[in-house]
């Protein structure tokens, strides 16, 4: 199946339906208001998820999620559900597995932003005996955690750190654990490191600090030297990955197989495609929500402005404060400066955590 575009129009195709999918797609249409334009979003689901929020779906709050043609209605978007095979940059050709089958379209612009998934690959064993925080197994995990005794999480980025304090404020009676590579709280100022010890301490957490996870067998995980872990649940947390699509397709990438982009969000490589959010990286910026919505923001713009041939500013991009959620009932804001490096201005305890949420 062939899906064709309109025709004497630019087709602009957006590539996943995450933070920086959704946002660059409305940003789009509005950029591209009586243009002659035509949009396309490709996402392989039907709704938009708060993947931020999974941590408390594991903990058993409700699923956050709105059908993306409901965030599309009364828009000149035309929305594609389908798993992208391959991109064929020499055509500029998409191929996807649909319901109905593989389907082709060809585009003129390309915003690649199919984000980033869970990393379960990088340790023998993890695949077989964690869960991690997709949709699928957030749910599993809501089922199983409110009559477990014990869950062991492993990694201690943001991520770790609130689904940590999450499952201890949620059931008191579980104990919870986090295992870390390195010092606890090492990227925080130190303030923010000693009030983040101080929670985990009032939340009964305890902390496992510089261990290395060789392996993960049934029940337990197993360091360089040998020693064990045990666990009755265990929860992967230590990274992300990106799709290998990028690079399947000459793109230019880095060693972690994201787009290279230059200062107008292009692919370095193929300047036809832009890209935004977790599977582009520019500046070294790390991934994270934070980065993705600007980037989107910004890609939109850029394209818009190369369609209408007016000038356009380079991607500039500074970071302010790092929001962690600890619990429903505290919060940590950590001031950091422009290249995110922390000092030691921060907001705590219920404070933090009004302003977390509303951040």
């Amino acid at each position: 199946m062939i899906i064709t575009p309109v025709a004497n129009s630019t087709h602009i195709v957006v590539l996943g339906g995450g933070y920086a999918g959704i946002l660059a797609t409305l940003r789009l249409h509005h950029r591209t208001r009586g243009m002659a334009v035509n949009l396309t979003l490709i996402s392989n689901e039907t709704q938009f998820v708060h993947r931020i929020r999974l941590h408390e779906v594991a903990a058993g709050r409700k699923l956050s999620t709105i059908p993306i043609k409901q965030l599309l209605r009364g828009m000149r978007v035309h929305f594609q559900q389908g798993n992208v095979t391959q991109i064929d940059t020499a055509k500029r050709q998409i191929k996807l597995q649909t319901a109905n089958g593989i389907a082709s379209l060809v585009y003129d612009r390309l915003v690649y932003a199919l984000g980033s998934s869970p990393e379960r690959n990088n340790v023998p064993g993890v695949q077989e005996h964690t869960y991690t925080l997709d949709v699928h197994s957030a749910q599993q995990l809501a089922e199983r955690l409110p009559t477990a005794k014990q869950v062991l999480i492993v990694g201690s980025g943001l991520t770790g750190i609130e689904a940590a304090t999450e499952f201890a404020e949620r059931y008191p009676q579980l104990q919870v654990e986090l295992l870390t590579a390195g010092t606890f709280g090492a990227d925080l100022s130190a303030k923010g490191a000693q009030y983040l010890r101080k929670t985990f301490t009032n939340l009964h957490i305890t902390l496992h600090e510089h261990n290395i996870v060789q392996q993960v067998e049934a029940g337990k995980v197993i360091t360089p030297n040998g020693s064990e872990v045990p666990f009755e649940i265990c929860v992967w947390l230590t990274g992300f990955k990106v799709s290998a699509l990028a690079k399947s397709a000459g793109l230019a990438v880095n060693e972690r197989g994201q787009m290279l982009v230059d200062e107008h969000l292009q692919s370095v490589s193929h300047p036809e495609i832009y890209g935004a959010g977790d599977a582009a990286t520019i500046y070294g910026l790390r991934m994270a929500c934070a980065t993705a919505m600007p980037m989107a923001a910004f890609a939109a713009d850029s394209l818009a402005a190369e369609l209408k041939q007016t000038s356009r500013e380079a991607f500039r991009f500074g970071f302010a404060v790092r929001c962690i959620s600890l619990g429903r009932r505290r919060g940590l804001l950590q001031w950091v400066t422009s290249d995110d490096t922390p000092h030691e201005r921060i907001i705590t305890g219920r404070a933090g955590a009004i302003m977390v949420f509303f951040a």
